[in-house]
C-alpha cells in the first residue's frame, strides 16, 4: 500500500519536531540568491561526520556526569541525542534523553532553563501534556521567552493547531536568521499547507547556505526533506526526483536510516527489489523497526519465506520494546506494521486512536479512518 495513501500524507509529527533539533551553523555566511540548482559544496565525510559526532558525545557525557548542574552541556547532550534519533536510527537514544531529562531536573529544580530541556525531551518523544507543563513551570521561574516559544511552536506544528501564528512565527524567524535551522521547519510547515514550490524553493536555498566549517547533516536532513516533498506531499507526487534527492541525503550521510528507507520503498514499488535490500542492509545496525520489516518484505517478494519470516520477528520484536516504552511517538509507525506485515489489526486501531487522541490532526483521522477499514 502506498504509505501516503494509508497515512494521508507522511510529512508529520517528526518534521515539526525537527524545530527542537538545532543543527549549529555558526561561521556561516548566507548565500541571498534563490538558485533553481543547488551549489555543489564540498562537506565532511558522512562517516567520518558521524564518527566525530559520537566521540564529542561520549565527552559531553563524561563532562556532565562531572558538571550535573552544567545546562550548556546538558543542551548539547539534547541536540547531539536527537541526531542520533533524526539520521541514525538509534532510538536507545530516547532511553538516555529520559535519563538525562530526569537528572537535569534533579540537580536544577529551581532553574528555567532546565525545565525548557526538559520539555524539548519530552517533545520529542510526543509527550505534549507533558512538554507543555514544563514550560509553564520555566516561565513561572522567568525562563527564557524566545527559548519557551521556540518549543511551544514546535509542538504546536506538530499537532496542527494555531497554523496561523506558527506560520508567522515560522516566516519571521526564517526571514531573520537565512539559516538553514530556521528555514527547514518553516519549509515543512508550507509543504504541509501544500504550498509545494514555496517549500521547494526555500529547501533549495538552505541547501545553498555557506558554511565556512560545513556539516554533512545539514545538507543531508535538506536533502531528506525534498525527498519527502516530492514523493509524499506532492500531488501528484514525483518518485523519479524523490528518489533522487534520498540517493543524495545518502551520499551526504551513508547512515542517514530514514532516508535508506525511503528510498527502499521506492524501489520496492516498482519492482528493485535487489536495490532496495542493498539500500537496506548497512542500516540493520539501527533500532528502526521499519529496517527489518522492510527486509521481511522483500524476502517474501522473492518467495524466500525463511528469511521473510526472520526479519518479520525482528521487526515485531523492535516495535514491541519501543512501544512498550514510547507508544506516543511510535504510534504512528506501527500502525501501518500492524495493519499489513504485523497481521494485527485491532492493535493497530488501538494504535491510530491513541495517536489521533495525543494530537487529533487531519493526518492521525485519516489514519485511524483507514485503520478502521482493515477491523
Amino acid at each position: 500500500m502506498d504509505r501516503r495513501q494509508f497515512l494521508g500524507g507522511t510529512i508529520g509529527t517528526s518534521l515539526a519536531i525537527g524545530g527542537l533539533l538545532r543543527l549549529s551553523t555558526t561561521n556561516a555566511a548566507p548565500k541571498s540568491q534563490i538558485q533553481e540548482e543547488y551549489s555543489v559544496i564540498s562537506f565532511t565525510d558522512g562517516d567520518i561526520a558521524v564518527n566525530n559526532h559520537l566521540s564529542s558525545l561520549a565527552r559531553l557525557y563524561r563532562t556532565f556526569d562531572a558538571q550535573p548542574t552544567n545546562l550548556v552541556i546538558s543542551g548539547a547532550i539534547i541536540n547531539g541525542e536527537l541526531v542520533n534519533s533524526q539520521f541514525l536510527g538509534d532510538y536507545s537514544s530516547l532511553d538516555r534523553l529520559s535519563n538525562l531529562s530526569e537528572k537535569v531536573l534533579l540537580n536544577n529544580s529551581k532553574s528555567a532553563t532546565a525545565y525548557i530541556q526538559a520539555a524539548q525531551i519530552s517533545g520529542s518523544m510526543h509527550l505534549f501534556d507533558v512538554c507543555k507543563e514544563y514550560l509553564r513551570r520555566s516561565k513561572l521561574l522567568n525562563g527564557n521567552l524566545n527559548e519557551i516559544q521556540q518549543v511551544q511552536m514546535s509542538v504546536l506544528q506538530a499537532t496542527a493547531r494555531d497554523q496561523q501564528e506558527v506560520l508567522i512565527f515560522r516566516e519571521e524567524r526564517a526571514q531573520a536568521s537565512e539559516s538553514p535551522e530556521e528555514s527547514i521547519p518553516y519549509a515543512a510547515l508550507l509543504a504541509d499547507m501544500g504550498q509545494i514550490e514555496k517549500a521547494n524553493s526555500i529547501y533549495l536555498q538552505a541547501l545553498n547556505y555557506r558554511h565556512k566549517n560545513p556539516s554533512p547533516f545539514i545538507p543531508a536532513w535538506i536533502c531528506f526533506q525534498l525527498g519527502m516533498l516530492w514523493g509524499e506531499i506532492a500531488k501528484p507526487s514525483n518518485k523519479d526526483l524523490a528518489s533522487s534527492w534520498y540517493a543524495k541525503a545518502i551520499s551526504y550521510m551513508p547512515k542517514y536510516t530514514k532516508a535508506r528507507l525511503h528510498q527502499a520503498e521506492i524501489y520496492m514499488a516498482s519492482g528493485k527489489n535487489d536495490l532496495a535490500l542493498k539500500i537496506l542492509q548497512p542500516a540493520l545496525g539501527s533500532t528502526d523497526p521499519e529496517v527489518s520489516w522492510r527486509i521481511s518484505e522483500i524476502y517474501a517478494a522473492k518467495n524466500q519465506p525463511k528469511f521473510s519470516a526472520q526479519y518479520l520477528q525482528l521487526a515485531k520484536t523492535l516495535f514491541t520494546s519501543l512501544l512498550d516504552r514510547y507508544p506516543l511517538a511510535f504510534a504512528d509507525h506501527a500502525v501501518e506494521f500492524y495493519v499489513g506485515s504485523g497481521n494485527n489489526p485491532s492493535k493497530a486501531y488501538e494504535l491510530a486512536l491513541l495517536n489521533y487522541q495525543n494530537r487529533p490532526t487531519g493526518r492521525a483521522a485519516n489514519l485511524l479512518q483507514n485503520t478502521k477499514k482493515h477491523l
